[in-house]
């Protein structure tokens, strides 16, 4: 058979409704899982509510361009330190 997914407020529900902690009835999410809630702004909360989980790969990947990232700003800072001191120097 199929599963199908309870999100927190049916999990609170429910929880309140059998009289057991939340905890109890709780399916782990993933550390990786993208939550995303959509609601019409009408008021109307028939809205989706997704958890989608992220490959590992490509969150090293993005782990990989943040570093360089990072690196390509302290060697754009070291630059214009160094141009500021020659341009000091000029003066």
């Amino acid at each position: 058979m199929g599963e199908a997914k309870m999100y927190e407020d049916e999990l609170e529900r429910t929880a309140k409704l059998m009289d057991v902690p939340i905890d109890e009835i709780r399916d782990d999410i993933p550390e990786n899982a993208v939550n995303q809630v959509f609601e019409n702004v009408t008021g109307d909360y028939t809205g989706s509510h997704n958890v989608y989980p992220i490959p590992e790969f490509l969150l090293e990947s993005q782990q990989k361009y943040i570093t360089k990232l990072e690196e390509d700003i302290q060697n754009l800072k070291n630059e214009i330190r160094a141009l500021k001191e020659r341009l000091e120097k000029k003066n």
